[in-house]
């Protein structure tokens, strides 16, 4: 007799209604500071900027750390080991992403330090509201396109073990 098993993927509740609930605060203060940057030219006062980039630090923090801590690829691997290459680059990609947003966030808070009189120490030049906007735009575009990768990651998990794959 043939001994046959089939991997199945499983489904926690509790983990998806976690990971639902941080996605959905992720997105929102995430749409909070897209906004804030778009109003800059209004405001130009970059506290406010500087408190939504640190909350969004926090948070970054925490989805990343969810993520790997429910190891929310590893049944989705168990089903289609083949996708291991790609989940260990995604999952390489958070600490990249979030060190990268560290550094934005340490160049922001200059912007609420005193005006120095020169140019600061070895004449680098104070960091402009302009410079974060761009940095804070292409870390939007890193992390969008990681998200995007993450979920196209686990629905062609799901294929697998659905067997709807082409």
């Amino acid at each position: 007799m043939l001994n046959t098993s089939t991997k199945t993927l499983g489904v926690n509740g509790a983990f998806l209604s976690e990971i639902k609930k941080d996605h959905f605060e992720l997105r929102d203060l995430l749409c909070k500071t897209d906004r804030a940057f778009e109003q800059r030219q209004r405001h130009r006062k970059p506290r406010e900027l500087v408190y939504l980039l640190l909350a969004l630090q926090d948070r970054l923090a925490l989805h990343f750390s969810l993520e790997e801590a429910y190891g929310y690829c590893e049944d989705a691997l168990e089903v289609a080991p083949r996708l291991g290459s790609k989940a260990a680059a995604l999952r390489a990609q958070h600490q990249t992403l979030f060190v990268d947003f560290c550094h934005l966030v340490d160049d922001a808070e200059q912007l609420l330090a005193p005006i120095p009189m020169s140019k600061g120490p070895a004449g680098k030049r104070r960091i402009s509201l302009v410079q974060i906007a761009a940095r804070y735009e292409q870390f939007r575009e890193a992390l969008d396109e990681h998200e995007r990768r993450e979920g196209e990651l686990i629905l062609e998990a799901f294929d697998d073990d659905l067997g709807v794959g082409d």
